[in-house]
């Protein structure tokens, strides 16, 4: 199901069941709001790429997208970018959710999909990691290979742009700096774990991802642009961070545990800002804070389980 909900009770304006178009059950990406639509992608066995107007919840287009799409919806202008589940890079109309470009890998998707190959859009390119293990830069106007490098092993992150350089996480733990240009190598570095799907660059120019062999474990670590390690933090009260991916507000990064806490971790130090219970009375078992989306000063926080809860970011929090 998706929902619009009212921001100040909670409560379901509208709502959509995308399982009445096939055999998919799931959103993994984050949505892409403009003035009129959401557009969002779906998977699980099968999937679209879906525009839904913001105020009725009605359909003004529906993209069939193979096994679906797990990775966020990128926009340029308009124009939309995305990856499927085939490790097809697509781009899209915004205004109609035609077909403007595709372009194939050649990979052979695994059963267990990463969620984490969102591409980068900068002028008239396209920047994406693949599952074959390479970083390919496109025509963002029909998708022309501009430059292709291999990296060996397969792309597991979104692409983040820094300045002229991007920087990739490959599923052999290793972080790579190459350039926009021509996509040379121009540094790699060995991390704990493989990153888990979004890198995040904080507004003190240094990017966090989350590492982990799997779903959720690890820590949180933050990197400068020439990925130097700035600092790492697991979760405090120490069970494992079951973040989606980390969350930005302010000079914080927002991130969410399986006992049901939430930290803001100083994105120049790494230490704990402050820290807050969503449930006290709640049994977190199998459960978690899985992600955050913000709204004027409210922290919104939604759970594994599928209980969204709201917060007032103006209210001292608990330490």
């Amino acid at each position: 199901m998706f929902y619009g909900l009212d921001p100040e009770s909670g409560e379901p304006i509208w709502t959509y069941d995308i399982t009445l178009d096939g055999e998919q059950t799931s959103f993994h990406g984050d949505m892409l709001i403009t003035d009129e639509l959401v557009i969002i992608g779906t998977d699980a066995g099968e999937g679209h790429v879906y525009a839904f107007e913001k105020d009725s919840g009605s359909v003004r287009w529906m993209f069939p997208a193979g096994r679906g799409v797990s990775t966020d919806i990128v926009r340029q202008g308009p124009h939309l970018f995305a990856v499927t589940l085939d490790d097809h890079i697509i781009s899209l109309e915004l205004d109609s959710g035609e077909l403007r470009w595709s372009v194939e890998t050649g990979a052979d998707p695994p059963e267990r999909f990463t969620m984490g190959s969102t591409p980068a859009v900068l002028g008239s390119h396209v920047y994406v990691g693949g599952l074959d293990g390479a970083v390919r830069c496109l025509s963002a106007d029909n998708g022309t290979p501009v430059w292709k490098t291999p990296l060996g092993e397969e792309v597991v992150t979104s692409t983040l742009l820094v300045d002229d350089e991007i920087i990739v996480g490959t599923a052999d733990a290793r972080f790579h700096r190459m350039r926009a240009t021509d996509g040379e190598v121009v540094g790699s570095v060995e991390v704990s774990q493989r990153a888990r799907s979004h890198l995040i660059r904080l507004p003190n120019g240094l990017f966090t991802a989350f590492l982990g062999d799997h779903g959720w474990e690890g820590e949180l670590v933050a990197f400068d642009a020439a990925l130097g390690q700035r600092w790492r933090v697991e979760a405090p009260d120490g069970s494992t961070w079951v973040s989606a991916r980390p969350f930005v507000v302010g000079p914080w990064v927002i991130a969410g545990s399986q006992t049901g806490h939430i930290y803001a971790i100083d994105c120049g130090d790494g230490t704990v800002a402050w820290s807050h219970a969503v449930n006290e009375d709640l049994d977190w078992s199998g459960d978690g804070v899985r992600v955050f989306g913000l709204h004027d000063s409210t922290l919104l926080v939604g759970t594994i389980s599928g209980t969204m809860y709201a917060f007032d970011l103006d209210v001292p929090q608990k330490k």
